[in-house]
């Protein structure tokens, strides 16, 4: 803040009193003057006692920057008997708050009202200017039909009763106006709370206003708000009806989410992420596929069925009895044994998701072993294919 000067009210009892006005910061214990910042000499001549003709205006050679609490002070020049009056409102109206200080004894500060017993302040305006700034912060989830807190982080001047009417009134809250932009009417509140129906994209506009006790002065900010809503969840199925063996590739379609879970609803171990997917199912029946959307404002699922057929043919049959996997779960190996295969007999390694990790050729082979020593933990599929059909097993591989 940079003090110009000083507006007070004075005169001189018989004669023409010339005083000193000085800016001074002050002891943090009591408040009285410490150090002098800066001073101006002013004549104080003898007046009616009328606050018009009292009125005196002392101005700085220089101004005064102070970054923290001062006081002013009005002292004779001369220790002669001049002598010389300054205006303090009247007895009962300083509200107790011990304001004003007489030096007795060149260094002794008594409180007028502790020593003197009156109530009273010195009646004193600083001419000032002062960087007045709006701004503000704002917390919660940010979710529609959920309350969001705003909080003034404004200049602290707006609270200060020295230089705000409202805030020496107790109406501090009248200094903050809040324009929401949801056409919601204003509010006078200093740390409000507001709630959007409706997700979207809002300016929020803060107004502060000093009333100061000669002039009002105001400055605003604003600020765009994104309120959101809770997600959409969606998919689309490659196939709703498949045999087994057969991949099923889910693509999302939710939308705005953060975080999802899929689940093919066959025991499997549920997915979670929001990228597109895929699926192997080994035994025939029907499953809820579902997906669930997750945000900072809620949750939402979906689901689809999908029909899994099993392969028919004495062929496959004959294979899907006669094949056997061993030890499953596997750590590094696994041992496939099947009758001797027609055709160009193939077995292929899957993950959950269908991306194929290996194939093994079983052409004239009833025993083979299958390496898992390169492959992550898991769940994965074994797809046995030969001129009779196809069968699909599960296979576990822990570490």
């Amino acid at each position: 803040m940079t003090i110009y000067g000083l507006e007070f009210f004075g005169r001189g009892l018989n004669n023409t009193v010339t005083v000193n006005v000085g800016v001074f910061t002050v002891n943090p214990a009591d408040s009285t003057p410490a150090v002098q910042l800066g001073t101006t000499t002013i004549a104080l001549t003898q007046t009616t006692t009328s606050l018009s003709a009292m009125a005196r205006h002392a101005v700085f050679s220089s101004p005064i920057t102070v970054n923290g609490p001062y006081a002013v002070v009005v002292q004779g020049v001369t220790t002669n008997t001049d002598t010389f009056q300054l205006v303090t409102n009247d007895d009962g109206d300083g509200q107790g708050e011990r304001l004003s200080q007489v030096r007795v004894l060149s260094t002794v500060w008594l409180n007028v009202e502790d020593g003197y017993g009156v109530d009273a302040d010195f009646l004193a305006h600083p001419i000032v200017s002062y960087t007045l700034a709006a701004n503000f912060s704002v917390a919660g989830t940010l979710c529609e039909g959920d309350p969001v807190s705003f909080t003034s982080t404004s200049s602290p001047i707006l609270n200060n009763r020295f230089y705000s009417q409202a805030a020496f009134f107790a109406q501090t809250d009248a200094s903050y106006t809040w324009d929401f932009g949801d056409a919601s009417t204003p509010v006078n509140q200093e740390n409000p709370a507001h709630t959007y129906a409706n997700a979207g994209t809002y300016s929020v506009t803060l107004t502060d206003t000093l009333f100061g006790w000669t002039i009002t002065c105001t400055e605003d900010t604003m600020a765009s708000l994104t309120i959101n809503e809770p997600p959409t969840a969606n998919m689309t199925l490659s196939s709703t009806t498949v045999n087994i063996g057969d991949t099923v590739s889910l693509t999302n379609t939710s939308i705005g989410s953060t975080s999802c879970v899929i689940d093919f609803g066959d025991g499997t171990p549920v997915i979670t992420s929001c990228a597109d997917t895929s699926h192997i199912y080994t035994v025939a029946g029907t499953y809820t596929v579902t997906i669930t959307a997750t945000n900072a404002c809620g949750s939402d699922s979906y689901t689809q069925t999908v029909t899994v057929n099993a392969i028919t043919g004495i062929g496959s049959s004959t294979l899907e009895n006669s094949l056997s996997i061993f030890p499953n779960p596997a750590t590094d190996r696994f041992t496939l044994r099947t009758p001797l295969l027609a055709g160009r007999p193939l077995a292929a390694l899957y993950t959950m998701s269908g991306e194929l990790v290996m194939q093994v050729n079983l052409a004239g082979v009833t025993s083979t072993e299958i390496s898992t020593s390169a492959l992550a933990a898991g769940v994965y599929f074994l797809r046995v294919t030969d001129a009779n059909g196809t069968v699909v097993k599960r296979v576990d591989v822990v570490k």
